[in-house]
């Protein structure tokens, strides 16, 4: 399977809007708007059949956070963030299925605002 993580920040990292992103969030204060990429368990979505089995794709769910200074700035961040990924995420080597509304989440944070959605891709394998 495809490090779905990876892929995911380094494609969103072209996103005109995005200061930074990564797996791991740290001190997102210094790169504000801040996207961090968190693969959830995922599922085999398709098997062969008639010969010797193996999987064939996978549906992986990603969180995805958007962190910014204000409401303003985190809500345009997460409509880019969802835009891009309505559009079949270009330079994606995989396919979102199921793209939801960035929704409001809390953060411990209070100088940061933050929104968030858990999308669901669907990765075949090579």
């Amino acid at each position: 399977m495809r490090d779905v993580e990876a892929d995911l920040v380094s494609a969103l990292r072209t996103l005109l809007g995005v200061a930074a992103v990564g797996v791991d969030v740290v001190r997102v204060d210094d790169h504000l708007p801040y996207v961090s990429v968190s693969t959830l368990p995922s599922q085999e979505a398709e098997s062969t059949w008639g010969g010797p089995m193996r999987s064939v794709s996978d549906v992986v769910d990603v969180d995805i956070d958007v962190y910014a200074t204000d409401l303003g700035a985190v809500f345009d961040t997460a409509a880019e963030v969802r835009h891009w990924l309505l559009t079949d995420a270009p330079g994606l080597p995989f396919q979102p299925v199921n793209v939801p509304v960035f929704a409001r989440r809390p953060d411990f944070n209070e100088r940061v605002r933050r929104r968030g959605a858990v999308v669901r891709f669907r990765a075949r394998h090579t």
